[in-house]
């Protein structure tokens, strides 16, 4: 019987200098002074963002609210001013987006009420249920009765790309059409393979759909309400043109919280059901969760392209 093998630690890789590190690595080493001013200017950013938040909660803070926008802040902003203008949904005033430090900002006044999640769906009054229901069946008629551009892309208000976090955790796009934002959205599986893999999906993806102005991100944390008044509804930067079943999934898929089993099941009564194609989406990913390729894919699909 043979002994066991001994494991042999390997030593731990040896701590250079600075010197020997720009030797090996070409790093060049940082000035002890330049380290300590850069110190000092992040510092001084974290300081000056405290004192600054802290005067705004008490000053213009009671009526203007700053976004910061990671995603797609000049397509949020004409988003909301596109609503503003064809409908009557009561939405923020916005100006900007601008920029500070790197950072990108929107301002825009603030909604009055509360967001419906910090309210107890459950034990609302059923005319309170109703009128809210009313409300939003009224402003979302609104949003799909905006004729539609004369290209099938699927894209922001502006043309351009759309951040959808069911879809891609960027801005990606614009779709040339409903069919390329299939093919993203089952992660570049074939429609062949699909078919065995799950029927279902099969089906819906071989619909097609009008497109519709979607708010894509009617949640109830982005709907303001003040007693049985809607008052607003906030949180444009998903909004875009998308197919019309679009909505529906969204609205249903943000809605995982125990709490929101009422909310729930009364989507229906104000965004058009379409039980196929939730069903459908539901079969790619149970979960709910973005789809987006692997990093590092790389696949085309006519004028989409992963990297």
């Amino acid at each position: 019987m043979s002994s066991p093998r001994k494991r042999v630690r390997r030593p731990p890789p040896p701590i250079l200098s600075d010197e020997e590190r720009f030797v090996r690595y070409g790093i060049r080493p940082t000035p002890w002074w330049r380290q300590h001013i850069n110190a000092a200017v992040r510092r001084i950013r974290r300081i000056s963002w405290v004192v600054i938040r802290s005067i705004w909660c008490v000053t213009g803070g009671l009526w203007l609210f700053i976004k910061i926008s990671r995603h797609n802040p000049e397509a949020e902003a004409a988003a909301i001013r596109y609503v503003r203008r064809h409908t009557t949904i009561s939405v923020p005033r916005v100006w900007g987006p601008f920029s500070w430090f790197g950072t990108r900002l929107i301002v825009m006044t603030r909604v009055r009420g509360h967001a419906l999640h910090m309210l107890d769906w459950q034990r609302m009054s059923r005319s309170t249920q109703d009128s809210l229901i009313a409300q939003l069946h009224e402003f979302v008629s609104q949003l799909r009765a905006i004729n539609p551009p004369p290209s099938p892309a699927i894209c922001s208000v502006l043309g351009g790309p759309i951040y959808d976090s069911r879809i891609e955790y960027h801005p990606v796009g614009p779709f040339a059409d409903e069919d390329e934002m299939n093919w993203y959205v089952r992660i570049g599986m074939p429609m062949e393979q699909l078919r065995t893999y799950s029927p279902i999906c099969y089906e819906a993806h071989s619909r097609r759909h009008p497109l519709v102005l979607t708010h894509a991100d009617l949640a109830p944390r982005n709907i303001m309400v003040d007693g049985d008044t809607v008052t607003g509804i906030i949180d444009w930067e998903m909004c875009g043109w998308y197919p019309a079943h679009w909505e529906y999934i969204k609205a249903d898929r943000t809605c995982t919280n125990p709490a929101y089993k009422g909310w729930r099941d009364r989507i229906r009564e104000f965004v058009p059901p379409f039980d196929l194609e939730l069903a459908a989406d539901q079969s790619v990913d149970p979960g709910g969760s973005c789809v987006g390729f692997a990093r590092g894919s790389k696949l085309r699909y006519r004028s989409i392209v992963t990297e």
